[in-house]
């Protein structure tokens, strides 16, 4: 139901008339949504308890907030928040059954640049930050974690007047969950792994609408 409103109204922005463009920079406020990917790691302090080797989040949808302010006519300083709600799953592999843990909100909260080329009706942009992942599960005993986090991607813009318009992004983001304190004996009973990929890895492309001010 969501994916479809959000359809519907940038159809609508689309229909909207396109009065003459110019070029002049300013604060510009995305809200967008989209998909962000799967992700799988290794067990962290985070869930120090939990007995599996592989632990992983669950693709689905996401939303979220771009806001974009102008340092010169091609760089901007961006704050990016983006929030999934999910699941994190037991990756069973091929022998046991893939098992759901909990309910999971994942969301990033970055601070970055962006640079953008040639000033105009389209746009096409690079960008990326560090900031922190949020992980907080719910429906388990499991608590939730702040981790350090990064992102970097890219996309276009296009511009239907001086103030409104549409932007598509492509983001890679990474959070550090790297944090084992085991004794050895312990993770072999338990079947845990501490030589292998301890950071979570994500991916989501979004769709959003620009208002610049």
């Amino acid at each position: 139901m969501k994916r479809l409103l959000y359809v519907s109204a940038l159809a609508g922005v689309l229909l909207l008339p396109t009065p003459a463009f110019g070029g002049e920079s300013g604060v510009e406020l995305t809200i967008f949504g989209g998909y962000r990917s799967a992700g799988e790691f290794n067990p962290s302090e985070a869930f120090d308890d939990f007995l599996g080797p592989d632990l992983e989040v669950e693709d689905g949808d996401v939303l979220g907030a771009a806001l974009d302010i102008p340092i010169s006519r091609n760089l901007f300083i961006e704050v990016f928040y983006s929030q999934q709600d999910t699941k994190l799953t037991f990756d069973g592999g091929f022998f046991l059954d893939d098992e759901d843990i909990s309910d999971l909100d994942v969301s990033y909260l970055l601070a970055g640049v962006q640079y953008q080329w040639n000033p105009g009706q389209i746009r096409p942009f690079v960008t990326g930050g560090i900031g922190v992942a949020r992980l907080d599960p719910t429906g388990s005993d499991l608590d939730s974690e702040s981790r350090l986090a990064a992102g970097f991607g890219g996309g276009v813009k296009v511009f239907f007047n001086d103030h409104f318009g549409l932007r598509l992004d492509g983001r890679a983001l990474w959070a550090d969950l790297d944090e084992f304190d085991y004794d050895d004996d312990c993770c072999r009973r338990r079947g845990r792994r501490d030589d292998g990929n301890n950071d979570l890895f994500q991916g989501e492309a979004t769709i959003g609408l620009t208002f610049k001010f």
